[in-house]
């Protein structure tokens, strides 16, 4: 069934306003997601130091090289998100030029491009976020090897 101009122009209005909605709530989830990754890989680092430092004895731990990474991990984590901010600068102007010479230029052929800048901050988004979750993994395992392994040693003693 096809559209009236005056239904077309309502559609259009319709979809701008849930667009813009989306796009409101989709910056908030990546400010969040930055916020949270930025906050939890520089407590996972301090965290996984303390544990070094004050409860794994470094002659009896087993697996050294898994907490070694988790802190490259937590500092790659860390640097990614950094960096993202400095992408996602270049990203919002790399947009907003696409959105003027469609809009103002009247140029359809650039309709639905997306900057390169935009899709290098996807990437070191998730490049953030997968450091973060490997050393996560890491500092758990080393504790679960080297909890194991510490009560193994009290009950020797």
């Amino acid at each position: 069934m096809a559209r009236t101009e005056n239904e077309r122009a309502q559609a259009t209005s319709i979809f701008a306003t849930y667009k813009a909605e989306v796009d409101k709530r989709e910056l908030s989830n990546t400010d969040n997601y930055d916020k949270n990754i930025l906050t939890l890989s520089s407590a996972g680092l301090a965290i996984s130091l303390t544990v070094f430092k004050d409860i794994a004895l470094y002659d009896q731990t087993a697996h050294i090289w898994l907490l070694y990474s988790a802190w490259i991990l937590f500092g790659c984590a860390i640097l990614a998100t950094i960096f993202s901010f400095l992408i996602s600068n270049a990203a919002l102007r790399a947009e907003l030029e696409i959105a003027y010479k469609y809009y103002i230029e009247e140029d359809e052929s650039i309709y639905g491009k997306v900057s390169p800048e935009s899709k290098v901050l996807e990437w070191v988004n998730r490049f953030s976020g997968g450091f973060f979750v490997l050393a996560i993994i890491s500092v758990i395992t080393f504790g679960v090897i080297n909890f194991d392994r510490r009560t193994e040693v009290n009950k020797s003693d």
